[in-house]
């Protein structure tokens, strides 16, 4: 009985020794991953300081004395924002400058160039193209459009053919980069037709400027609308309308009502180096400061970069299908594989990996994945991306 006793007893203690082993191996399981979680957050916290660091200088503007913009010193920061923009987009143009976000310029050349009843040809590529037949419609204008299947280029041939048969429509509204497909036109192309056949062209750059090449002078285009977020990596609420020799006779004849986005009294004012009405005065501090971030690194340079952040991305997403024929240096747009939703995606993505994607828009919500690769992107962060998004389409 007492060996019956020591047998059990053995066993009770191989047992014990078993449960000691892999709480042990748990132990050191768990060590490793507490080990590990806390790489990841110092990995975090340094690029949270390298994040602070490169937004220190555009801080530290923003925290600068408010100056009354009626002042000398206002007048001086004023210029300079105003010549750097006309670096930008290589335009000698008039630049005015209004505290509102890209549509409002939008709107704000739709009410200073055409009057009711008169007619317009709208080129879309997508939403924002589909937002100046809006805006359009608005102010009484017929709108022609030359709209194909999202993501496909029209023809020039096809520009040509209804300019042509339409010679009522003095003006043609069209899109640089359409954030809602990635979509880049072929603005040197249409500016070349819209000049032969004696067309004022009008520009929505908000999305691709800084981030695809332009040339506003050289490529014939009569109004540009941009903005001071997207990839000039500014806050957002400043955007601004530059307005060539031709399609200013047109502000002085055009019959739309206007108040606050009336160019001809922002022209008075420019004289003076000043805006008529209180503008977005610590966001303008922001917006100077990046512009002289991207002129020390020139413009043609900064094209550059994007043009390579988009090849890095797409090159690291593989094989994968994406909407636009022609697609832009600012976004990448990606098609949902069959049975995959967009929308559920990017919403665990953002959860679980504090990554933020755009959906498509309207009819393309659920179908798409839009990824923007503007601003102060890393290599790294864009194979992280790819990475992160081909787990979820593969």
């Amino acid at each position: 009985k007492t060996k019956e006793n020591l047998n059990l007893a053995g066993k009770n203690l191989s047992l014990l020794q078993n449960t000691k082993n892999k709480l042990t191996n748990k132990l050191v399981e768990l060590e490793n991953h507490k080990q590990e979680l806390e790489r990841k957050i110092e990995s975090l916290r340094r690029q949270g300081d390298q994040v602070f660091e490169k937004l220190k200088e555009v801080r530290k503007e923003l925290n600068e004395p408010l100056l009354y913009h009626r002042e000398r010193i206002f007048s001086e920061i004023f210029a300079e924002v105003i010549r750097d923009l006309k670096r930008l987009i290589f335009t000698k143009g008039k630049i005015f400058i209004l505290t509102a976000s890209g549509t409002g310029a939008m709107e704000a050349s739709v009410q200073n160039l055409v009057s009711k009843n008169e007619r317009a040809l709208v080129i879309s590529y997508g939403v924002f193209g589909s937002r100046w037949k809006e805006l359009l419609w608005r102010y009484g204008v017929y709108v022609d459009e030359i709209a194909y299947p999202y993501g496909q280029s029209p023809p020039l041939e096809e520009i040509v053919r209804r300019l042509r048969t339409s010679d009522q429509a003095k003006f043609v509204f069209t899109t640089l980069t359409e954030t809602s497909t990635g979509m880049l036109s072929q603005i040197e192309e249409i500016g070349k037709i819209c000049r032969a056949e004696d067309r004022l062209l009008v520009v929505d750059g908000i999305c691709g400027l800084g981030a695809d090449k332009f040339y506003m002078d050289k490529w014939q285009v009569d109004v540009f609308c941009g903005a001071s977020q997207k990839a000039l990596a500014s806050p957002p609420g400043l955007s601004f309308v530059a307005v060539g020799e031709r399609a200013w006779e047109a502000v002085t004849k055009a019959k739309s009502p206007r108040y606050y986005f009336d160019f001809r009294i922002y022209d008075k004012f420019l004289n003076d180096l000043q805006t008529p009405y209180t503008p977005a005065i610590l966001t303008l501090y922001a917006l100077r400061i990046s512009l002289k971030k991207i002129l020390s690194l020139g413009v043609k340079r900064l094209w550059e970069k994007h043009k390579q952040r988009a090849e890095t991305f797409r090159r690291a997403m593989g094989n994968v299908e994406y909407l636009p024929d022609n697609p832009s240096n600012a976004l990448t747009v990606i098609k949902m594989p069959e049975g995959k939703d967009s929308t559920k995606i990017i919403r665990e993505i953002k959860e679980r990996y504090k990554m933020l994607f755009a959906n498509g828009q309207r009819e393309l919500k659920g179908k798409l994945i839009r990824v923007g690769h503007m601003g102060d992107l890393k290599k790294k962060d864009l194979l992280k991306a790819a990475e992160v998004i081909k787990r979820y389409l593969f």
